[in-house]
This record gives C-alpha cells, structure tokens and sequence, in this order.
C-alpha cells in the first residue's frame, strides 16, 4: 500500500530527476496501465526524490486532482504543467510525457556541454586571481621587510600596490566596501553605455536570443507532434515565457496569426527572427509537413549555435591566458624589479 504526502509538501526536481519521473510513467502508462496504478509500482521500486516525487503525484491525483496540477509538485516549469495538462485534454497524456522527458534530456544535455566549455575559462580566471594574491599578500611583504627603509625610493605604482595591501589588512571592512561602491558604478556607467548604443546587448543579447530561438523550436515542435494546433502552442509558451524580447515576438506571431496569417508570414515580419527559421516553416506549411521541417531547422540552428559557442570559447582561453601573463609580467617588473635594484643600492 502507498503511504503519500500531504497537499502542502512539494519538492522541486532537477532536470536529470524529472526527466526519470516523466519518462517512466510515459512507460508504463503507455502499457496500458491506470496512471493511479503506474504511480503504485513506481513508489515502490523507487528511492529519495524519486519516490517522493512519486508518492506526492500519487497522493494529489488520488485525491482527485489532474496529472497537470499534482505536477506544479515537483516542478516549477509552468510550460511543462501546460504542455501535460494538453495532453491531457487530448487524450495523449503518455506521448506528452514521453516527448517532454526526451526535450528535458536534450535540454540538460546541452547545460552540462556549456558547463564543459566554462570550466576551462574558469580555471584560468580563478588562477589568476590566486597567483596575484599570492604576490602581493605573501610575497610581497616579506620582500618589503628586507629594504630596511629604502620603501621611499620605491616607483608610484609599487607604493600603490603596498598601500593597497597593507590597508586591506587593516581595515578590510573599509577597503571591501569602497571596491563594492566602485563596482556598482562601473556597472552603472556600463549600463548607461549599453542602453545608449546597445552596444552589450548587440554582443550578449544575440547569442541569448538564437538559444531561446532554438528552444521555441524544440517546444513547438514538441507540441504539434502530439497533435497541438499552432496557435494553442504559441499561447502557451507565451504564457510561460520569461524572456522579455521572446515574449514580445510571440505576442506579434500570436496576433497575426489571430489575423489570418500563417505562420511563414508572422515569423517574416519580426526582424529579429533567423531567416532560416522563415525558410523552413514556409516549406514546412506548403508541403504539409510542418513539424519535420521545424525539428530539421532546430538541429540545423542548434549545431550552428554550439559550433560557434566552441569557437569563441577556444578564443576565450589564449585570451585569458594572455591576460594572466601580462599581470604576473606587471606584478614582476612594476613591482619586484624596483625592489631588487633598491636592495643593491642599499
């Protein structure tokens, strides 16, 4: 017998985690079991969240709730309820569950392959903070204690450096502080630069724009696979949707479809939008095979898309190494050369 959880316990899964819950009550449900009798087995050869989540779907379902709404449990992805709670209506609650366990693999994949690319970047960057730490809080001082008191005769920048240390020592409230204020305006002045000549958001903005391109991609052809019409499917992910350029675009295609236009021609007026993405959905609607032509348009983008996320990540790293070079070559020559000729002088 399963023991579930009251109402008010929730758990929130990872995308590794819901990806298990949803693909193996696809399983089974698509076996032809009841999802009350599916949800049964599943508690009893589960372990940890897993189980919970589980026992949790299984407690607010018997109580009479929809499998759409015992979800908003275990996830907080409103686009996910939603995409269940179609299935739902539709009569293919397994197929919905199927896909999307699919779509969160896919999703989570490509998570972890930007981590890969980080990790590299991030090393170098914490690197170079550490070895530039080290210089001036280790090796430094005891560098300055042996000039006796020739500091006097040390190059502006030196004393800065020296100066810089010895008041973070002393006061390290003080000097954290006045760096915390100092970042906050360059931000300021960055984001005064940026909302002037968009300059940030040309560079940023685009790269994040193609990703949410990609994923749109993914959902609607998700959707119309398992028997959504467009406009339900533009509906709901702009219901859902949290970025804000994204939302807008959705809003335009929605009303122009709204208006009689297909969806070749709301896509074509939204400037923003990939040209491919147009070329694909046109050919999609006039040979009546939409669905296909979006999933080959989103792993055309989605290559092209990780291609250049690779390229520039490679160009990344030498760039980060230069600039941790140049530092220690600073540190070297700015700072422990004045001292050793000071010593010979002495």
């Amino acid at each position: 017998m399963v023991i579930g959880y009251g109402k008010n316990n929730t758990i929130k899964l990872s995308g590794k985690e819901l990806h298990f819950v949803f693909s193996n009550l696809a399983m089974l449900i698509g076996s032809g079991m009841s999802i009350i009798k599916a949800l049964e087995v599943l508690c009893d050869i589960t372990k940890g969240n897993h189980n919970k989540a589980f026992r949790l779907l299984y407690s607010s379902i018997k109580e009479g709730n929809n499998c759409s709404s015992s979800c908003s449990q275990i996830t907080s992805e409103e686009v996910y309820i939603s995409l269940i709670a179609m299935g739902e209506d539709m009569g293919n609650l397994e197929e919905i569950l199927y896909k999307l366990a699919i779509y969160i693999d896919e999703k989570e994949g490509y998570k972890n392959k930007i981590i890969k690319l980080s990790i590299y970047p991030v090393i170098l960057l914490v690197s170079t903070i550490v070895v530039s730490t080290f210089i001036c809080f280790f090796i430094l001082p005891n560098i300055v204690g042996m000039l006796g008191g020739a500091e006097d005769t040390l190059p502006a920048f030196t004393k800065f450096i020296l100066a810089f240390v010895e008041a973070l020592k002393n006061e390290p409230e003080k000097i954290i502080f006045n760096i915390f204020l100092t970042g906050a305006a360059v931000i300021l002045i960055l984001h005064w630069i940026n909302s002037a000549f968009g300059i940030f958001s040309k560079i940023t903005g685009g790269m994040v724009f193609r990703l949410w391109e990609i994923n749109f991609l993914k959902i609607l052809g998700l959707s119309l696979s398992s028997g959504s019409s467009i406009l339900q499917t533009i509906k709901i992910i702009m219901d859902n949707e949290k970025n804000i350029k994204g939302k807008a675009v959705l809003k335009n295609i929605n009303d122009d479809i709204m208006n009689g236009s297909q969806l070749s021609e709301a896509f074509h007026k939204e400037k923003d939008i990939s040209r491919v993405i147009i070329s694909f959905i046109a050919i999609g609607e006039e040979s009546g095979n939409l669905e296909n032509y979006i999933k080959i348009c989103q792993e055309l983008l989605e290559k092209k898309y990780y291609e250049g996320l690779n390229r520039y990540m490679s160009l990344l790293q030498p760039v980060l190494l230069v600039i941790m070079g140049l530092i220690i070559i600073t540190l070297i020559y700015s700072v422990f050369m004045p001292m050793i000729n000071n010593m010979y002088n002495i």
